[in-house]
C-alpha cells in the first residue's frame, strides 16, 4: 500500500522522481502532482504486475507540463481514477505516456471540476489529452496506450484521444472488447488548432458520447477516430462520426465488422462558414461489413448533404487508406484467469484420474461431474465427455439415466447430446425410469423422451397424465406433442419412400440420391438410424461429420451402405411413427381436457401439443384461451392456433368481431404467423379499427407477413 500526499509516488518537480514496484496487488493513493507526474522535471511510476488501484487528485497518472510524465503497468486488472488532468495528460511543453500492457482495466476521470457549458458535468482532461494556453503557448503530447483486455474508459468533458489549442492527444487500444463513455470533446476530437486521435485495433467495442466527438475537428482542429476491426456500436447526438465545425477536419473510419450507428442529427457533418469565408471537411468511412444506421447513411452506399462532407459505406472490404497494423499475437488470458484455470485443471485432473479406481456406477457420476464443468479449463471436460460417450451404452446409459437429479445445468445439456447418440438404449431406460416418485426426475425423463421423439414411449407418457405433479404432467404432454407433431410427416414420408424403394430394388444408390446435396437430410437420417439400431460413438462421430460433396464421397458412400444394411430395422420403426402420428386423434382427445387444467404450465403444454397434432376439435377452446388470465397460456394459444394455418381463419374472424381490443391484438399476432393471403386479407380489415393499438398491431402484422414472403 502506497499512501502519499502531493508531489509523491514518482513525481518530478524541478527534478526526477521514480517509483518502481516489482510485483503484487498494490494500492496507490496520492494527492496532486503525483503518480508519474513531471512539472519542470521527469516523473515515472512503474509497476511490474498485479491487480493494482491508482487513486489520485489533479495532475496525476502520467501528467506533465514543461516536463515528462510516465506510468507503466506491465500486467493485471487495474483501476485508474483521478479528479482531472491525468491518465496521460500534457500541458505546455509536456510529454506524457500511460502504458498498460495487459488486463481488463478501468479508467475513470472527472470530478470536482464543473464545466461552465454544463455546470452539472465535469471537466476531465484525461485519457490521452493535451492542452495549451490559448493565444499564449501550444499544448504538449499525450498518449494513453493499452495493449489488451476488455477495458472501460469513462470521462466527461475533454478526453479519450482529444486536444485543445495546438496540443496532440492520442488514445490507442490494441485489443479487447472495450467501452468508451464520454460527454463532449472526446474520442478523437481536435479543438482549436489541435490534433486528437482515437485508435482501436481490434475487438467488439461500444463507443458512446453526447457530442463533438468520435472524429470531430473544431476551429481548424483535426479529429480522427479509426477502428480497425470488430462488430462495434457507436452512439452520439451531434457533431460526431466524421464531423467538422468552424473549419475543422473530422474523419471517422471503421475498417471492418458488422457495426451499428446511432446518431440523432446525422453524420458526417461539413459546411461552408460565411463568417470565415471557408469550409470544413467531414468524412465518414465504413470500409467493410454489413452495417445498421439509425438516421443518415445506409449499408453499401454513398451519401452527403453537401460538398463539404461525404459518407461512404463499402461492403467489399477495400482499404480505406487509414488502417492500423493489427497485432500478430493475441493477448493471453489475464493472470488471474490463468491462475483460476490452473486450479481448475488440477482439480478436474485429480477427479478424472481417481475414477480409474472407483466402482461402477460411482465412476460414471464422477466423470459426469468433470464433463459438466463450465469454467476456464475447456480441455479436460471435453476429455471426460469423450470418455463417457466411448463407454459401452449398455452400461453407461442406465447409469446416466440414474443421474437425472443432477443440479448441474452443464450436465443436463451434455446429457441431451449423450442420449441423442445412444438413443436406441435410452428409450427403454427412460421407460423403466418413469416410475420414481421424484417429480423433478420424472419431468426430466419426459423432457428427454420428447427430445428423442420415439413413439415407443407414448404409453409411458399417457400414464403420466394422471401424475399429481404439474411438472410431470406438463412435461409428458409436451413430449406427446413432440412425438405426434404432424410436421414430422413432411420429413418421414419422403424418407421412408426412398428407403422402401432402395430396399425393394436392392439399390443403395437411391439413398444417396435422396440425400443429394442437402446436409440436413444426412443429419436427419443419422438421427433416425441412432433410434433404430445401437451405434457406438466412433461410428456416430464419423457419420455426423459428413458433408455431401465430392470431397466427402467415400465417407458418404460408407454411410449410405451402413443405412442400406439396416433398412430392415429402420423401415418398420418409421412405419410405426407415421402410423402413430396419423392415428393420433384418440390421444388428442385425451389431451383436450388439460386445456382447463388448474395449473397454467399444464394448460400451456396442452395448448401447443394439440396444435402440433392439428386436432381441429380443439380450435374453439384454443380461441377461448386467448382470453386466459395467464399471459403464457395466451402466448401458447397464439402459437398453437397459427399451426392450423387457414383452417383457423374463419372461426377466428367470427370471434374477433365479438371480442375487445386485447383479444384482437393477440388474434392479429396469430394471423401474422400464418402468413397466407387469407390471413393478410383479414389483417387489412383492422387497419382502420377505432382503437389505435389495434391499428398498430395490424400494421405490424402486415410487416411480418411481408418479411415471410
Amino acid at each position: 500500500i502506497y499512501l502519499g500526499e502531493d508531489y509523491t509516488q514518482g513525481s518530478g518537480f524541478w527534478g526526477i522522481g521514480v517509483l518502481w514496484d516489482l510485483k503484487g496487488n498494490d494500492l496507490y493513493r496520492a494527492g496532486n502532482c503525483s503518480q508519474g507526474s513531471g512539472l519542470f522535471g521527469i516523473g515515472l511510476l512503474m509497476d511490474g504486475g498485479g491487480r493494482d488501484t491508482y487513486l489520485g487528485g489533479v495532475f496525476v497518472q502520467a501528467a506533465s507540463s514543461w516536463g515528462w510524465g510516465g506510468l507503466i503497468d506491465l500486467e493485471g486488472e487495474d483501476s485508474y481514477e483521478c479528479q482531472h488532468s491525468g491518465q496521460a495528460y500534457s500541458g505546455v511543453f509536456g510529454i506524457s505516456c500511460l502504458c498498460d500492457l495487459g488486463g481488463n482495466d478501468k479508467y475513470i476521470s472527472g470530478s470536482s471540476a464543473p464545466d461552465p457549458r454544463e455546470p452539472d458535468m465535469n471537466q476531465s482532461f484525461s485519457q490521452g489529452f493535451a492542452i495549451g494556453l490559448r493565444n499564449l503557448a501550444g499544448g504538449g503530447f499525450a498518449l494513453l496506450a493499452d495493449r489488451c483486455g476488455n477495458d472501460l474508459y469513462q470521462c466527461q468533458y475533454f478526453g479519450q484521444g482529444a486536444s485543445y489549442w495546438m496540443g496532440m492527444g492520442i488514445l490507442y487500444d490494441e485489443n479487447g472488447k472495450d467501452t468508451y463513455v464520454a460527454r463532449r470533446y472526446a474520442q478523437g476530437a481536435g479543438i482549436h488548432n489541435s490534433f486528437g486521435l482515437l485508435m482501436d485495433a481490434g475487438g467488439d467495442d461500444n463507443i458512446i458520447s453526447w457530442g463533438v466527438s468520435q472524429g470531430c475537428g473544431h476551429d481548424y482542429g483535426i479529429g480522427i477516430l479509426i477502428n480497425e476491426s470488430g462488430d462495434d456500436s457507436y452512439v452520439s447526438d451531434w457533431l460526431s462520426m466524421g464531423a467538422s465545425n468552424a473549419n475543422g477536419i473530422g474523419i471517422f473510419v471503421d475498417n471492418a465488422g458488422k457495426d451499428r450507428y446511432g446518431s440523432k442529427t446525422g453524420m458526417p457533418v461539413g459546411q461552408l462558414s460565411e463568417g470565415r469565408r471557408a469550409g470544413g471537411i467531414g468524412i465518414f468511412i465504413d470500409a467493410g461489413g454489413k452495417d445498421i444506421y439509425s438516421r443518415d447513411g445506409a449499408d453499401n452506399s454513398v451519401w452527403g448533404s453537401n460538398r463539404f462532407c461525404i459518407g461512404l459505406d463499402e461492403n467489399e472490404g477495400r482499404k480505406s487508406g487509414l488502417n492500423i497494423l493489427q497485432p500478430k499475437d493475441v493477448c493471453a488470458l489475464n493472470p488471474e484467469a490463468e491462475r483460476q484455470k490452473e486450479r481448475e485443471r488440477f482439480r478436474l485432473s485429480w477427479i478424472l484420474e481417481g475414477t480409474e479406481e472407483m466402482p461402477y456406477p460411482d465412476s460414471i457420476e464422477a466423470i459426469l461431474s468433470v464433463a459438466s464443468h463450465r469454467g476456464f479449463e475447456k480441455g479436460i471436460p471435453e476429455e471426460a465427455k469423450d470418455k463417457l460417450l466411448n463407454m459401452k451404452p449398455e452400461k453407461s446409459v442406465p447409469a446416466m439415466v440414474n443421474l437425472l437429479d443432477t443440479p448441474n445445468v452443464g450436465g443436463l445439456i451434455f446429457l441431451k447430446k449423450f442420449f441423442s447418440i445412444h438413443a436406441f438404449h435410452a428409450i427403454p431406460a427412460f421407460i423403466k425410469k418413469s416410475g420414481p416418485p421424484n417429480p423433478d426426475v420424472k419431468s426430466r425423463v419426459y423432457y428427454y423422451i420428447g427430445f428423442l421423439k420415439n413413439t415407443r414411449a407414448l404409453g409411458s407418457c399417457l400414464e403420466a397424465l394422471q401424475d399429481p405433479s404439474w411438472k410431470v404432467r406438463s412435461s409428458a404432454i409436451r413430449a406427446i406433442g413432440e412425438m405426434l407433431n404432424k410436421e414430422r410427416l413432411d420429413v418421414l414420408i419422403p424418407m421412408k419412400e426412398a428407403f422402401e424403394e432402395a430396399f425393394k430394388k436392392e439399390d443403395p444408390y437411391i439413398i444417396e440420391e435422396y440425400l443429394g446435396v442437402d446436409n440436413k437430410r444426412t443429419t436427419m437420417v443419422l438421427s433416425v438410424l441412432a433410434r433404430a439400431v445401437p451405434l457406438d460413438f466412433h461410428t456416430y462421430k464419423e457419420f455426423s461429420g459428413i458433408r455431401t460433396g465430392k470431397e466427402k464421397k467415400k465417407t458418404l458412400q460408407d454411410f449410405v451402405l451402413f443405412v442400406f444394411d439396416h433398412l430392415r430395422e429402420i423401415i418398420p420403426l418409421m412405419e410405426t411413427w407415421i402410423r402413430d402420428i396419423n392415428g393420433s386423434e384418440e390421444v388428442a382427445r385425451r389431451l383436450k381436457p388439460y386445456l382447463s387444467d388448474p395449473d397454467p404450465a399444464v394448460k400451456r403444454a396442452a395448448a401447443y401439443s394439440l396444435g402440433q397434432m392439428r386436432y381441429d376439435a380443439a380450435i374453439a377452446e384454443l380461441l377461448e384461451l386467448l382470453n386466459d388470465p395467464q399471459i403464457w397460456v395466451r402466448d401458447a394459444a397464439v402459437l398453437s392456433l397459427a399451426l392450423f394455418q387457414n383452417e383457423v381463419i374463419y372461426p377466428l374472424r367470427s370471434k374477433m368481431k365479438k371480442e375487445d381490443s386485447p383479444y384482437k391484438i393477440l388474434a392479429l399476432d396469430t394471423l401474422a404467423r400464418i402468413k397466407t393471403d387469407r390471413a393478410k386479407a383479414l389483417i387489412e380489415g383492422y387497419l382502420d379499427d377505432p382503437d389505435q393499438n389495434v391499428r398498430r398491431a395490424a400494421a405490424q402484422a402486415l410487416v411480418e407477413i411481408e418479411k415471410g414472403t
